[in-house]
């Protein structure tokens, strides 16, 4: 009786001790700063979760494929959220960062993610008219001492060409193409927005708009930032 005691003692003491893998990482906002108070949930089985206080996670889980959310409230509301996928295949420490995203489509009016400073436009139109009034009365000026200096008919300058020499663009503009320059206008507007919204006011192909955005952002002009299946892009 006792020796089949001792081969199952045996057998339970050799028998593998199951792995398990230490998931951890730290959670931030859009602007790269470290995020609070935040409900990072993994499916293990059973689930967990927590609630970040200082933007750090950890949880403890065995090798297998598992789902991370982590999500931003503001009372009942979710305001942000991401979510991520990672494998575990062996036992050790892996790092997981979190970037949260504003959560768009829940927002009934996303308006407060657009600067409303940005309303406030200066009217070009009345500063071209101001810059092409200045430049016609120096040139008629010009024409009148030239006149009298001369004492004989001379070929007036063209206008064109005159108020072309005295207009000058402003030197922050980036030279664009039209079609880029009109994309980037709209984004220098609202600073940040979405692909989606681009495609409402620009009447262009998907491929079209993803290729002028990868333009603008090889210029230095914008950032892309992915977001689920789409981009949330972000005037530099």
């Amino acid at each position: 009786m006792e020796r089949p005691f001792l081969l199952l003692l045996i057998a339970l003491l050799c028998f593998p001790i199951s792995l398990a893998a230490t998931l951890q990482g730290t959670i931030y906002d859009l602007s790269l700063e470290r995020a609070e108070d935040i409900r990072v949930n993994i499916d293990t089985t059973p689930a967990q979760f927590l609630i970040s206080k200082d933007s750090a996670y950890s949880f403890n889980i065995p090798p297998g494929s598992y789902k991370l959310t982590a999500e931003q409230y503001d009372g009942s509301t979710i305001i942000a959220l991401a979510e991520e996928s990672i494998t575990i295949q062996d036992d050790g420490a892996y790092v997981l960062d979190i970037i949260l995203f504003p959560t768009f489509e829940d927002i009934d009016d996303e308006s407060e993610f657009i600067d409303s400073s940005t309303d406030e436009l200066i009217d070009a139109p009345n500063y071209n008219f101001i810059i092409i009034i200045i430049g016609i009365g120096i040139i008629l000026l010009a024409v009148f001492f030239h006149f009298n200096k001369k004492k004989k008919t001379i070929k007036k300058p063209t206008k064109k060409k005159v108020i072309k020499s005295i207009y000058k663009p402003e030197k922050t503009a980036p030279i664009l193409p039209q079609d880029l320059l009109e994309l980037y206008t709209f984004i220098q507007k609202h600073k940040r927005t979405t692909q989606k919204e681009i495609r409402k006011i620009i009447p262009l192909s998907e491929a079209k708009i993803s290729l002028m955005i990868t333009d603008l952002e090889s210029r230095d002009l914008i950032k892309k930032v992915k977001k689920g299946r789409g981009n949330i892009i972000i005037l530099k």
